[in-house]
């Protein structure tokens, strides 16, 4: 598995204690703290410093809203990762439903993302980005990835559901009049899922096709 962006290496810590063999790699590697892996420098915004194919799995903790160039990001997590592997992202959700009223209201969908222009030390290893879910379903698509699930890590529940509800029907209502064509071009469907609603985290799951035989080629078994 790789960890990328590993940060100080909590995540990477916990592949490890569980069995995994783990590659880590950061655009500070510095500040990483797993003294038996070996943190590579890696920038998402470039190749990554492996191999195509090199890798069951890519985990991306918190990260991926940290990038300049998201899709050269999902393009490089694609190239690395095998047939059949797995992506794992987390990043906060900024498209949950508050956010999106506050944008409506305010203009702006995260404080956190703005006010991090004003950081002058390590301003690569700083930068935020309020990327929405539907900017990385499309990335996906676009690097040849297979959208698998969608999480809500801390979702919100009880109150704040009932006083948003007729928000949420209003919002599922005018999706529903949207063309089909459009909704499924645009992953609207999947934004307006619970968990893209009210979670404050989400964790996407994609995976990469297995190549097709070729032709007169017999599939390996095992």
């Amino acid at each position: 598995m790789l960890d990328a962006p590993a940060g100080r290496g909590a995540l990477t810590r916990l592949l490890v204690d569980r069995g995994y063999q783990v590659s880590a790699c950061d655009i500070v590697p510095e500040i990483f703290e797993v003294e038996e892996v070996e943190c590579l420098r890696g920038d998402l915004n470039e190749r990554l410093p492996y191999g195509d194919a090199a890798f069951d799995a890519v985990t991306s903790c918190n990260g991926i809203h940290r990038v300049h160039f998201l899709g050269r990001a999902i393009s490089e997590y694609a190239r690395i990762l095998r047939p059949g592997g797995r992506l794992l992202v987390t990043l906060p959700n900024f498209v949950k439903l508050d956010r999106r009223l506050r944008f409506l209201l305010s203009g702006v969908v995260s404080w956190a993302a703005t006010r991090s222009a004003a950081v002058t030390d390590e301003p690569e290893g700083r930068y935020r980005h309020a990327v929405s879910l539907s900017e990385i379903l499309l990335a996906l698509e676009a690097s040849g990835l297979k959208f698998r699930s969608l999480q809500g890590l801390s979702e919100g529940r009880g109150v704040g559901r009932i006083l948003l509800a007729p928000v949420v029907l209003a919002f599922r209502c005018a999706l529903g009049l949207m063309p089909r064509r459009k909704r499924r071009k645009y992953f609207l469907a999947e934004t307006a899922t619970y968990p893209a609603l009210f979670s404050d985290f989400i964790l996407v799951e994609a995976q990469k096709p297995v190549e097709a035989p070729r032709s007169g080629e017999v599939p390996r078994s095992g």
